[in-house]
């Protein structure tokens, strides 16, 4: 992924996370694209979801990650997830998958990145 495409997928996310801060310290925003499309856009939330069960989350609340792949409408494809965590000043912070998204995430797809509090990482 060039650091054109990052820096715009930054900017969408940052928006995403400074209009719905409200009281947290941080916001995750997961955009998950294919090719230079996005696919679906993802964030964290008081919600439950089945799939939270199924991947054996504790909490009742839905991981960013999960939100947008629940929301990829087909599962054939080159699929590439950018992870986003912004504290409430907006500026980047370490958003790696956790320990319940990360075995999913491996499994669908090609390419992680991530925020770190110095810019963004891929997995490797």
């Amino acid at each position: 992924m060039n650091k054109k495409m990052l820096n715009s997928l930054t900017k969408i996310a940052r928006a995403i996370a400074l209009a719905n801060l409200d009281h947290r310290k941080s916001y995750h925003v997961s955009i998950v694209i294919s090719g230079k499309s996005i696919i679906a856009i993802g964030q964290n939330g008081h919600k439950t979801h089945t799939l939270n069960q199924i991947h054996g989350y504790k909490a009742d609340v839905i991981h960013s990650e999960l939100d947008a792949f629940s929301k990829i409408r087909y599962r054939d494809g080159n699929f590439t997830l950018v992870n986003f965590r912004f504290n409430k000043n907006g500026q980047l912070r370490n958003s790696m998958p956790c320990k319940y998204c990360m075995p999913w995430c491996l499994e669908f797809f090609a390419e992680i990145w991530y925020s770190t509090d110095f810019g963004m990482k891929q997995l490797s």
